[in-house]
């Protein structure tokens, strides 16, 4: 009922990427970050078997604008049926997102709940999962920053804000609703399988 984020919310590092790191990441680097990720991730299952898998996609390779074209998979895959809970396409700088949380939560021994898709997708919820806001409805929405809040919230936020700011680390958003990430219909665990093989086919 509340109007102000809970003390989990306050105390949520700010995990923004730079520009300074974004301009110096080289494309050499950048796929070592991605394999370095998924070989921590893959040692990392929920109690459901549930692990987070990155991949980047075929039709991205090294060039002069390859920073704006740049196109990594997330998946939420189940380790043995494979069926993938959800997915999105990450962009440069919210990949570097992803990677600066997960080097911070391993410096801090939290590496477990790093890879885990509810410290990713849930990590500013309370324990039933609701926006930290309002404390009433479900998260529903999942900014580039990778904090989640209710549709209602952030609508509210974009009303009354000229420039909207994530309410918790104050990152500046260009159009939130756009970008942010709602849980899309899985694929079916054969297309997984397919569009797996291609990845590490090419």
């Amino acid at each position: 009922m509340g109007n102000l984020p809970s003390s989990k919310c306050r105390t949520t590092p700010n995990f923004v990427t730079t520009q300074r790191q974004y301009e110096e990441v080289t494309w050499a680097s950048f796929i070592e970050m991605i394999k370095e990720l998924n070989k921590k991730c893959s040692r990392v299952r929920n109690e459901k078997g549930n692990y987070i898998c990155f991949a980047l996609d075929k039709t991205c390779q090294d060039g002069v604008f390859w920073k704006n074209k740049a196109k990594i998979k997330c998946f939420y895959i189940n380790l043995e049926s494979l069926v993938v809970s959800s997915n999105k396409t990450l962009h440069l700088r919210e990949f570097l997102n992803v990677y600066n949380l997960q080097k911070d939560a391993t410096q801090n021994q939290m590496s477990s709940d790093m890879c885990s898709s509810r410290y990713i997708l849930d990590e500013t919820a309370d324990s039933d999962g609701l926006c930290c806001i309002c404390m009433e409805n479900n998260n529903e929405v999942l900014l580039p920053c990778l904090h989640s809040f209710c549709m209602v919230c952030v609508a509210q936020e974009m009303e009354f804000r000229p420039q909207f700011c994530c309410p918790v680390c104050k990152t500046r958003i260009e159009h939130p609703l756009k970008n942010s990430w709602e849980v899309a219909d899985p694929p079916q665990p054969s297309e997984v399988i397919t569009y797996l093989s291609k990845l590490c086919k090419n």
